[in-house]
């Protein structure tokens, strides 16, 4: 539980006092974590269902990118990701939206370390493995740095 300073004496300890769930956790395809109450959508059209079955206006669902990136990268409309927040029941709008053929996730958050046991590695450490020539690459083999001298 976080510890913020509710009290306006500034001699006094603070005081232990529940914060709003910014991380959730889910038990589906292994677990994973989440930001609660957001949401993830793909396209404009996904943009639109979402805010007609919150009852939000298309304000509040705001692009992952800048619209200026997105014309300068020429990204296609329902290639552009949006952020739905403030969602009640994430999953089950996640499930409803696939349902009908919309493109949603999850924004899903990552740990920045490694896990215990039962954990598989982490993503960064395969990735640090691949190229850290355990395996030999020959598209990346260098013949300078070969030295008979070593």
């Amino acid at each position: 539980m976080p510890i913020i300073n509710n009290n306006d004496d500034p001699d006094q300890p603070p005081e232990p006092t529940p914060a709003p769930a910014r991380i959730a956790l889910s038990d589906r395809s292994g677990g994973f974590a989440y930001a609660a109450h957001e949401i993830l959508v793909r396209g404009r059209s996904s943009r639109d269902r979402v805010s007609e079955l919150i009852g939000a206006d298309l304000a509040g669902l705001e692009p992952i990118i800048g619209s200026d990136a997105v014309d300068l990268l020429g990204t296609p409309a329902e290639a552009v990701w949006y952020q739905a927040m403030g969602i009640e029941n994430p999953l089950s709008l996640i499930d409803q939206l696939t349902s009908e053929g919309f493109v949603a996730q999850p924004n899903h958050i990552f740990f920045a370390h490694s896990c215990a046991t039962p954990c598989g590695p982490h993503p960064a450490d395969a990735f640090d493995f691949v190229w850290s020539g355990a395996q030999a690459n020959p598209m990346r083999a260098n013949p300078m740095r070969a030295n008979p001298m070593r």
